[in-house]
């Protein structure tokens, strides 16, 4: 390797196949276990965490000690250790192969390391290690190559262009097939993964037909009446720009002047929530499944989006919202790049947040077979609490409908306003919130009431 292709490594940052180390620490075995479980990659110490090159005194002492710690790997690995000089220091880089033909489970001192993003993790619990066992000879479908894919000529330059941008990706100087090597995104003998076909492939759906997005608009509340059927094709990047514009032009959009400013465009559902659902959809759906492709699905009250594939193995029910781990990992890096993702495993509670914020029910949530999420628009008050005349008695559609009014109206007022004592309306509350359709938010005193808009 040399200065410039080192320092070409380093600029694209710690990731799923690339490690930095300011020096020798007793944990590069693990992380050199934890890549080889992976797809590869390379360790290199003398650099620190930032890309700072901080340089390592390697010496025949410390390169004997360096493999003794790392031949206690099992199964053994054939690794390739070499020192570069860079900027007058020396930086050693430990080049850890992928997995060739069947693929393994490699240990060190009888534990399973595995890597997740630029971090790796021990595996302790039974289900997990399970998991990765039946999984051993398998490959991520974002990782296997794309036999029948021909380069330049199926490769799309603008896709490959706008990507390095969202990056901040310098390609001055640079042919594509380097930069997509450093990213992984290629094989050594420039085979392009399935990752990058999705990516950048050229009419996609030659080669991926079910890898694309089917937008149906509903009139109603359930499938009947079809108003409208949108196919949405491209690179998974041109899908997800292309739905979230279709979804802005029939969604309903509000706007907000504030202190004589410039209006401001309030979407009925908030985009960060829609850009979010779509993003997960993309990185973690089934790309095996063909039978089937993203659907985003828009009735009068709520937008569906479900993708093939339930909820990720390696995430339990239990952990849903609070782990983040993803089917297509090389896919979902790519998106992190490209800044898609903000903050990795906060995405589900960010989503809840920003519905609750706009006054709207939180989004639901179903991962049997097909990942679901509900996501509730904002409904006239009128026309819902028309739906729960029989699942309500008179008193409590008139408190609902006196808190519709003024939300931060008092459980006194109410009582003097309907004629119904104290009492009687804290039991109705009581059970109105146990329904799910109404909940207090804030302090007691000087917080408000929200009506949770649900179908009965």
């Amino acid at each position: 390797m040399t200065e410039q292709q080192l320092l070409e490594l380093i600029q694209q940052g710690e990731g799923q196949r690339l490690e930095f180390k300011s020096s020798y620490v007793k944990d590069i075995p693990n992380e050199i276990c934890a890549l080889a479980n992976a797809d590869g990659g390379i360790l290199l110490i003398g650099v620190a965490d930032d890309g700072t090159i901080k340089g390592y005194d390697y010496n025949n002492t410390k390169a004997s000690s360096l493999q003794n710690s790392l031949d206690k790997i099992d199964p053994p690995l054939a690794l390739n250790i070499e020192k570069v000089l860079v900027k007058g220091k020396i930086v050693v880089a430990i080049h850890c192969p992928g997995p060739k033909g069947e693929k393994r489970v490699y240990t060190i001192s009888g534990n399973i390391y595995i890597r997740k993003g630029p971090n790796t993790q021990k595996l302790t619990s039974t289900n997990e290690i399970t998991q990765l066992l039946q999984h051993a000879n398998a490959i991520h479908f974002d990782e296997a190559i794309t036999s029948n894919f021909e380069y330049p000529k199926q490769f799309s330059e603008r896709n490959y262009d706008q990507f390095l941008e969202l990056s901040d990706i310098n390609k001055s100087g640079h042919d594509p097939l380097t930069i997509l090597s450093n990213l992984n995104l290629v094989t050594e003998d420039n085979t392009f993964k399935n990752a990058a076909v999705l990516l950048f492939g050229r009419d996609l759906q030659r080669l991926f037909d079910h890898a694309k997005i089917r937008v149906v608009q509903f009139r109603g509340t359930n499938k009947v009446n079809i108003h409208n059927d949108q196919p949405i094709s491209g690179t998974v990047y041109e899908q997800f720009h292309n739905c979230i514009h279709y979804l802005k032009t029939v969604l309903n959009t509000s706007y907000i002047i504030e202190d004589a400013g410039p209006r401001k465009e309030l979407l009925e559902i908030p985009e960060a929530v829609l850009r979010e659902a779509l993003v997960n959809a993309l990185a973690h759906r089934s790309y095996y499944d063909n039978g089937a492709c993203i659907m985003v699905e828009i009735y009068d009250d709520r937008v569906e989006i479900t993708n093939p594939g339930g909820l990720v193995p390696s995430i339990s029910p239990d952990e849903f919202g609070k782990r983040s781990a993803s089917r297509n990992p090389l896919l979902f890096s790519m998106f992190q790049r490209m800044r898609l993702v903000e903050q990795v495993g906060s995405g589900i509670e960010r989503m809840r947040q920003a519905m609750t914020d706009q006054g709207l029910p939180e989004p639901q949530f179903s991962y049997d077979g097909m990942f679901i999420v509900k996501l509730f628009r904002p409904v006239e008050f009128d026309k819902w609490i028309k739906r729960w005349v029989s699942n309500l008695n008179e008193n409590q559609i008139r408190i609902l409908t006196s808190i519709n009014d003024d939300p931060r109206i008092s459980i006194v007022q109410i009582s003097k306003d309907l004629d119904i004592s104290t009492t009687t309306i804290e039991k109705h509350l009581d059970r109105l919130k146990s329904m799910g359709v109404l909940e207090r938010v804030g302090p007691q005193k000087t917080g408000k009431w929200r009506i949770n808009k649900i179908n009965p």
